[in-house]
């Protein structure tokens, strides 16, 4: 069963409400709009092709990013182990990553550009070039990793079943896998791009909690049990007219089910 708790950070899952103390703190990271000449020069130099869309958020810092801070990760993984290691999947510019880097000993992160393996290094991850999870690509730290954060990344990858399936896999033993994905399920860049057939996960439900429900059974059926579930918005920063833009995340900590 889905196992649900609210706590001071967290978006309320029975209300929707946020306490004056998390709305502080988004505030502080994603409220301010990018500048109208970023944006320009963002997409005059895609316009142009010189750049890949995730290079220039690399490069330029925007748009800026928000979904938990460290109280709240602390909070939601407890008792980590001392010197323990993270892997951080498709770590994007590694926005997402600084709130969380704080509680660990060693963050790996992996992406596929230059430019934003370099600004992964500058956040302090050891940022490696893949595009898969393996023992290869992983070296050492393959089965002595503490936790593995797919933040937002299953909606927009060709096989996210398979990608589970790893992450899981490069886990120490009482490892936890720590999944965000915007609910309702809607495939997103990847569906788009592959010149391939792409793969999905079977996630339906026009409501929050009724996708929610649905992904716990897709993910049991991958082996995984869920032990915590949260709901969470994930901010970014946007335009003059909305300088705040949200959607409506589910966290999920998971464990390999035994057997």
């Amino acid at each position: 069963p889905c196992v649900v708790r609210c706590q001071p950070c967290f978006c309320c899952p029975a209300c929707g409400r946020l306490t004056a103390t998390r709305v502080c703190r988004v505030r502080r990271e994603v409220e301010s709009p990018t500048p109208a000449w970023l944006t320009r020069t963002q997409r005059d130099l895609k316009r142009l092709g010189w750049f890949y869309h995730y290079d220039l958020s690399a490069v330029m810092g925007f748009p800026r990013l928000h979904l938990l801070d460290q109280d709240a990760w602390g909070s939601l993984l407890p008792d980590l182990a001392v010197g323990a290691a993270a892997l951080d999947v498709g770590a994007g510019s590694g926005q997402l990553l600084r709130d969380f880097s704080p509680l660990f000993d060693t963050v790996v992160a992996t992406e596929l550009s230059t430019p934003l393996l370099w600004r992964l290094r500058l956040e302090g991850a050891h940022a490696i070039k893949a595009d898969s999870i393996t023992e290869d690509s992983l070296g050492g730290w393959w089965g002595h990793l503490e936790v593995v954060f797919l933040l937002n990344v299953i909606d927009r990858c060709k096989e996210p079943a398979a990608l589970l399936r790893q992450a899981a896999a490069a886990l120490r033993p009482g490892g936890r896998l720590v999944l965000s994905v915007p609910l309702p399920w809607e495939q997103r860049d990847a569906a788009e791009l592959a010149a391939e057939p792409q793969t999905t996960l079977a996630v339906e439900g026009e409501s929050w909690g009724a996708a929610a429900s649905q992904l716990l059974q897709v993910l049991s059926g991958l082996g995984l049990r869920a032990v915590r579930l949260v709901r969470a918005p994930y901010w970014s920063s946007g335009s003059e007219l909305r300088p705040v833009l949200a959607l409506d995340a589910a966290i999920v900590v998971l464990e390999r089910a035994e057997g």
